[in-house]
């Protein structure tokens, strides 16, 4: 039996390396050389003059600036002038095109049986037809919204003499 003594210590019977000092492992660089690690916890470091806003502080990672405010409002009015465009092409679709011919339908042969002349039918008629009608101006499979869409954004996007106009 080996003597107490003569046992080796314990972390060299670990299979894992030794650990390194912390700030040799940490991802995140420290503000400035001459700062520690968290020394603006503790009123030490540079002053928010030296700090660089454009780094996010991750070793030897820098990253751009994100994209203006100014050209994220213009994609996103875009993107709200395109949604209204597409519902203007459905509503004109839907009130022009569509809904006289539920109309028609059902002042003609769809008037039978228990839906001839019931007060329910008479008063709910109006809602269902819309109803109808905005679901069918609003299906892919039909061309006639894709057209009068184009036909709109098209009437809606100034023309380069507009626009020369315009900055002049």
């Amino acid at each position: 039996m080996m003597p107490l003594s003569a046992t080796p210590p314990m972390h060299a019977l670990s299979t894992r390396p030794p650990a390194l000092p912390l700030s040799t492992q940490s991802p995140i660089a420290p503000l400035s050389p001459r700062a520690p690690r968290n020394s603006l916890r503790h009123g030490h470091g540079p002053d928010a003059a030296e700090l660089d806003p454009g780094r996010i502080g991750v070793a030897g990672l820098e990253h751009a600036r994100p994209p203006s405010l100014d050209a994220f409002e213009r994609t996103l009015a875009e993107a709200r002038r395109d949604g209204e465009i597409r519902d203007a092409a459905r509503a004109l679709t839907s009130q022009a095109l569509v809904l006289p011919v539920l109309q028609q339908l059902r002042a003609g042969s769809l008037a039978w049986g228990p839906f001839r002349d019931n007060e329910a039918a008479k008063a709910f008629a109006p809602l269902l037809d819309q109803a109808i009608s905005d679901r069918i101006a609003a299906s892919p499979r039909l061309g006639v919204t894709e057209r009068i869409e184009e036909r709109l954004r098209a009437r809606t996007q100034p023309s380069a003499s507009t626009q020369g106009r315009a900055l002049a």
